[in-house]
C-alpha cells in the first residue's frame, strides 16, 4: 500500500518556420497515483521536486506543491517536467502523504531520483 510514481518520458515536438525539420525537446511526466482509500487514508499529498546542482548537491525545491485529496477521484494526478541544461541532470521527487492537511501526519513517503531526458523520449516505472 503507498503512494506510487509512474515515469513517463514525454517530448514536445517544436516545428521551425518555413522548415520541415522537427526538434524534440526532452522531459518527464510524472502520473502520482495510489491503492491507498482516500481521503480516509491520506488528505493532502505534498509534492516535492528539486535539482541535482553542478556542486553535487540538491537544490532549494523548485516546486513544493501540497495537493488536496479531498475525495477519491483527486488521483491520479500528472505532474510535468522539463529537462535540465545538461544531458545527465537528475532531479530527486518526495510525494508525501498526510493526514490533516499539508503539515499534518505523515502516512507514506515515496522518493525517486531520476534523469529528465533531453531531445528524447524514454519511459520508467518506479
Amino acid at each position: 500500500m503507498g503512494v506510487g510514481f509512474t515515469l513517463v518520458g514525454v517530448a514536445a515536438a517544436a516545428v521551425a518556420a518555413c522548415q520541415a525539420k522537427t526538434t524534440q525537446a526532452g522531459g518527464l511526466e510524472v502520473l502520482l497515483d495510489t491503492d491507498m482509500v482516500t481521503p480516509d487514508q491520506f488528505d493532502t499529498l505534498v509534492v516535492e521536486v528539486r535539482q541535482h546542482t553542478a556542486q553535487g548537491e540538491w537544490s532549494s525545491p523548485l516546486l513544493q506543491d501540497p495537493l488536496p485529496v479531498t475525495k477519491p477521484t483527486s488521483l491520479p494526478q500528472r505532474l510535468s517536467l522539463a529537462a535540465g541544461t545538461q544531458p545527465d541532470q537528475e532531479v530527486l521527487i518526495d510525494a508525501t502523504a498526510r493526514k490533516g492537511g499539508p503539515t499534518g501526519e505523515v502516512v507514506v513517503v515515496r522518493e525517486v531520483q531520476v534523469q529528465v531526458p533531453q531531445g528524447r523520449l524514454a519511459s520508467s516505472r518506479s
